[in-house]
């Protein structure tokens, strides 16, 4: 079963990057206090009402969120943070590139979503390229793998394999041979165990062992506009079927003729008694597709139409053809037999509330000011305050664009020299977030997830998940009731 979906790579990628640029960014302002003599005690901040402890970012040793004293729908977080190293962990322990492996993208596709793992999986599959990023908390590290499969020649793949292990304390020697076990076992698990081969102990023994990067720390303030994410959704029919003969052979199947009616070849695989495909067709704003596999005399089929509001005669021509070409009957295709149901393509975030920017300055005054109050911040004057606000921005928040002081000022960090800056794409940390559904026209670029079920509730949200964003909405919600928002 194929799986196609809208999102750049940067933004599926990000989940490894700790400290990346995130849509909410752009609604916030966001200052470190590193100017010299300014000095800092978060700990007070636990014993004030209204402020929670929540987790903000890899890039930051603690952090806290409370309402805005100035107004209660912007969201106040004040963390620590360093201005060198953007995460823990910021390198890889051991990377892995194999060209031309002899298993097709459709089988390790299909071993890992039909596989049962105690890891947490994230699955994209773009027209030739899947990437699963697998993560799992071993002791006290957090361990995560992200697995790239590009379809390649003669039914191959070309594999680039990363692990990482983020040092959450300091670990036990022995927690080395229990990660390359749990590795080992994953791999097996999905199909890939000549990478096993590759995954040497003294690599993750290094990883534990290695000095952690040290950074000065400084205390750091973010105002932030809550923002919601639009999930946009399509109409989808699918009907899937499975076809037996005794005069059927499936590796006497030509799937090569589909070209000649104008479909593509996403993925192919076949051997002596056996074939997997998945095809793709463009009918102007409506993509079909058609994903098979049989072995000797039966063949499992689904058909599937995104982004039509009616199944149509002519689409179900279209399957049709395609299958007489390929050489099986035609009257596998049963308009009747189709399932008719809605599922989301993306999403993009937006404020959830109307804000300006001078909002965002007066509510940074407002809370450096209480933070001085509290004796939560020592050493900055009420000039100091002053500069910040007026050297705010919308849009100057997170690790790259946040304030910072260099030379007498306060300027974005990214304008700093030989500045660490970050190059990657996160959906935004979980207390900024809530969520909105939406219909939205489809075009022949969108890409396509597979579902077997119609659209609810729960689903959406399992969608979200597949993109880092259900997280982030069910932690708003936990957070917005905790601080009252």
């Amino acid at each position: 079963m194929g799986l196609l979906v809208a999102l750049t790579t940067l933004l599926y990628l990000a989940l490894f990057a700790s400290a990346c640029f995130s849509p909410a960014d752009n609604y916030a302002v966001e200052a470190v206090l590193n100017k010299p003599g300014v000095v800092y005690d978060v700990s007070k901040l636990e014993k004030i009402e209204g402020v929670q402890k929540v987790h903000y970012g890899y890039w930051a040793k603690i952090a806290y969120a409370y309402k805005s004293h100035y107004n209660p729908n912007l969201i106040v977080v004040v963390s620590i943070q360093g201005l060198k190293y953007a995460n823990i962990g910021s390198k890889p322990a051991l990377s892995i590139s194999i060209r031309n492996y002899s298993v097709s993208i459709v089988e390790i596709v299909s071993k890992i979503k039909e596989s049962s793992l105690n890891w947490r999986k994230d699955l994209k599959v773009y027209d030739s390229v899947a990437v699963c990023i697998f993560s799992k908390k071993i002791g006290v590290c957090e361990v995560r793998t992200e697995i790239k499969v590009k379809a390649s020649a003669a039914n191959t793949s070309d594999i680039d394999f990363t692990l990482w292990i983020i040092k959450l304390n300091k670990p036990e020697p022995t927690l080395a041979k229990e990660i390359k076990s749990e590795v080992d076992s994953l791999l097996k698990t999905i199909g890939l165990s000549a990478l096993r081969n590759f995954i040497k102990d003294k690599a993750i023994e290094n990883a534990l062992t290695g000095e952690a990067s040290v950074q000065k720390e400084y205390i750091a303030i973010r105002i932030q506009i809550p923002v919601k994410a639009l999930v946009e959704v399509v109409t989808v029919y699918s009907y899937g079927t499975t076809y037996s003969s005794e005069k059927l052979n499936v590796s006497k199947l030509n799937v090569d003729k589909v070209k000649d009616l104008g479909w593509k070849i996403l993925a192919e695989r076949a051997g002596k008694n056996y074939i997997a495909f998945i095809l793709v067709k463009e009918l102007e704003k409506v993509r079909i597709s058609l994903s098979g596999k049989g072995f000797n005399n039966t063949v499992v089929l689904e058909f599937k139409v995104v982004g039509s509001n009616n199944l149509t005669e002519s689409i179900l021509n279209e399957f049709r053809k395609v299958l007489s070409v390929i050489g099986l009957d035609s009257k596998l295709v049963n308009g009747s037999c189709f399932e008719k149901y809605s599922e989301s393509t993306g999403c993009r975030f937006v404020p959830a509330v109307n804000m300006s920017e001078s909002d965002l300055k007066k509510a940074l005054e407002v809370e450096l000011k209480w933070l001085i109050e509290n004796k939560v911040v020592l050493g900055l004057g009420e000039k100091d305050v002053e500069e910040i606000a007026a050297s705010a921005k919308m849009g100057y928040a997170g690790w790259n664009s946040r304030l910072v002081w260099y030379n007498g000022k306060w300027i974005p960090y990214f304008k700093i020299p030989n500045a660490a800056l970050v190059r990657c794409l996160s959906s935004p940390p979980a207390i900024f977030t809530q969520v909105e559904y939406g219909e939205s026209p489809p075009t022949g670029q969108q890409g396509e997830k597979v579902s077997e079920k119609p659209l609810g509730f729960w689903y959406v949200h399992l969608l979200i998940l597949a993109t880092a964003v259900v997280a982030a909405i069910i932690a708003y919600y936990i957070a917005r009731k905790k601080l009252s928002l």
